[in-house]
């Protein structure tokens, strides 16, 4: 999930008020490879509902496991317009994403992927070219004094707002 909320900061900017419940429905999981069952000790569901630093709300439903059906489901709302986000795994960072969007007038969502010369030149797993990305990130800040990637600031920062999360969870309890 921390790095699914990296990016919603990224995009969205600081977290504001969360209010967090987490749900753990199955006592094990079973290993896909072997079919062995071993006991679990993480949530199966965190649900966090508040706001952004900047006052727009926030609603999330973070599961464990595959679905048949979307298993990324990202929608910003806005002023201007909406974006919605989509991808067959709910690990944002280790799969293509689907990126739709409407703007004013626009009824309906229409595709805004780049083109895939993008692409050109980098590796084909889509965890491979962002763990890439951001290592050609670092080399740039590194040769121009510049701070684009992600720092260990970044990180304990966001390690606040899991910790928020996780208290806010307890609290219930």
């Amino acid at each position: 999930m921390g790095h699914t909320l990296a990016a919603v900061k990224d995009v969205l900017g600081d977290f504001g008020t969360l209010d967090a419940t987490v749900l753990s429905n199955f006592d094990t999981v079973k290993i896909a490879e072997t079919g062995e069952e071993k006991p679990k000790n993480a949530a199966d569901q965190v649900l966090v509902q508040g706001t952004m630093a900047s006052g727009a709300a926030l609603s999330g439903h973070y599961r464990g496991g595959v679905t048949r059906g979307t298993n990324l489901l990202w929608e910003i709302n806005g002023t201007e317009g909406d974006i919605q986000v989509t991808a067959g795994l709910g690990h944002a960072q280790m799969v293509q994403l689907t990126i739709k969007g409407a703007k004013g007038e626009e009824k309906e969502l229409s595709d805004l992927m780049p083109d895939a010369s993008v692409y050109d030149g980098m590796p084909e797993f889509p965890g491979a070219r962002n763990v890439a990305g951001i290592y050609a990130r670092i080399a740039d800040d590194i040769k121009n004094g510049t701070k684009t990637a992600p720092t260990f600031a970044d990180g304990v920062e966001l390690h606040k707002v899991l910790d928020a999360i996780e208290k806010s969870a307890e609290a219930k309890n």
